[in-house]
């Protein structure tokens, strides 16, 4: 008999433990689980029953109370916490705001679904304003995302305008980097209009196809122009080695280097005005040693205006007599401090030049070579070493 007395107090004090810390759940759950024990007690202990039942009973008085003031509580709290969402919401409701109003729309749905279901029904009037408020901000957002869209179209369109233009000219490089702008802008513009960015990049994907037919219609010409210009430098500075080389200049020679620079295009001036400055400084020496060159010191004698002559020449005509032409191949253009990608696109190219035998694809590789090369603002010296490297590479593939 005590058995059963013991057990059900030590639930309803259990209980009460839970009662005081508001945990109703818990309390709930002991309150059913006394009235179980309390059905198990046989009918001929009635009395010791009957005083539990109404232990148990007292419990459930002290639950339904306590509950109900808690419950008053906390609806009151819940009114006050969507109040102020509603006002943290209309606050932010802002121009180029979007990354806060989503936010705060994906912090008042969370809170809305941590609400306990039992407060719901009292809380209907507040949701209600809560969801306009949401409905209100969600198309606010919309809004700002058609403007974002919208601006940014516009500038994909201006740009797409000057392309025409610039493809009309046919200039090429300018051409590339405008394309680059299109597509940086276009993956820029907000996902939600799936349908028009979908026409819009048919649109740009065309223009990708119009540079490749231009390109090709130009390659050929300008993988030339560039090939046959490299071909002179190269000519011009092996002249100058042979001089230094074996000490001796004469007019004819220093004639002939000067033929072959008036055959230079005007936009290569910056090569050119270095080559004639170091022609000029031999025809002066031509003039004042009517003898063969003894040395290099002795140029550095007799021309107190040119000092240090070779040795800026060496630093303008980098390339070698082709005596040992194999171990000159090789072009690393790791260590080029440039633009990442850009350093991506020539090596990729340079790779392409090395294995490739195809005459087709060795003119595009060399002509892709030669357009990022004056891309990446490298040095005189620099530029002029690479690309006597890659002509290199092309005479050992014997190009016609």
């Amino acid at each position: 008999m005590y058995e059963y007395h013991n057990q059900i107090l030590n639930i309803l004090n259990l209980t009460q433990i839970k009662l005081d810390e508001n945990n109703f759940n818990h309390a709930l759950l002991g309150i059913d689980k006394a009235l179980r024990e309390l059905e198990s007690i046989p009918e001929q202990f009635f009395e010791m029953k009957t005083k539990l039942s109404l232990e148990i009973k007292n419990k459930e008085e002290e639950f339904n109370k306590k509950f109900k003031l808690y419950k008053v509580q906390k609806i009151k709290e819940y009114k006050a916490l969507i109040n102020k969402k509603i006002l943290e919401l209309n606050k932010i409701l802002l121009p180029n705001n979007t990354e806060s109003i989503k936010n705060q729309i994906e912090s008042i749905n969370y809170f809305i679904s941590q609400i306990p279901k039992l407060f719901i029904s009292e809380l209907i009037d507040e949701k209600s304003l809560l969801n306009k408020n949401l409905i209100k901000a969600q198309n606010y957002l919309l809004q700002q995302e058609i403007s974002s869209f919208k601006l940014k179209k516009s500038i994909i369109e201006k740009l797409i305008e000057r392309f025409h233009k610039l493809k009309i000219d046919k200039r090429i490089d300018d051409l590339l980097i405008t394309y680059n702008e299109i597509i940086l802008e276009f993956q820029k513009l907000p996902e939600l209009f799936f349908e028009e960015k979908v026409e819009l990049f048919k649109e740009i994907n065309n223009l990708y196809g119009s540079i490749n037919n231009l390109i090709v219609k130009n390659n050929i010409s300008t993988f030339y122009e560039a090939y046959n210009y490299s071909k002179t430098l190269e000519e011009v500075e092996e002249y100058f080695e042979y001089i230094y080389k074996t000490k001796k200049v004469n007019p004819e020679t220093l004639d002939l280097i000067s033929e072959k620079l008036k055959t230079l295009p005007s936009k290569y001036y910056l090569e050119k005005n270095q080559l004639e400055k170091q022609l000029k400084s031999l025809y002066q020496i031509c003039k004042n040693q009517k003898s063969n060159l003894t040395s290099k010191e002795s140029i550095l004698k007799n021309n107190n205006n040119n000092k240090n002559i070779l040795e800026e020449e060496k630093v303008i005509t980098p390339n070698k007599i082709k005596t040992n032409q194999n171990s000159d191949l090789y072009v690393n253009f790791d260590n080029l401090k440039i633009n990442p990608n850009l350093k991506k696109e020539l090596i990729s190219y340079y790779e392409k030049l090395k294995k490739s035998n195809n005459p087709n694809e060795l003119k595009i590789a060399y002509n892709k070579l030669i357009f990022y090369i004056k891309l990446a603002n490298l040095g005189l010296e620099e530029r002029k070493k690479i690309i006597s490297n890659l002509n290199k590479i092309i005479n050992s593939k014997k190009l016609n």
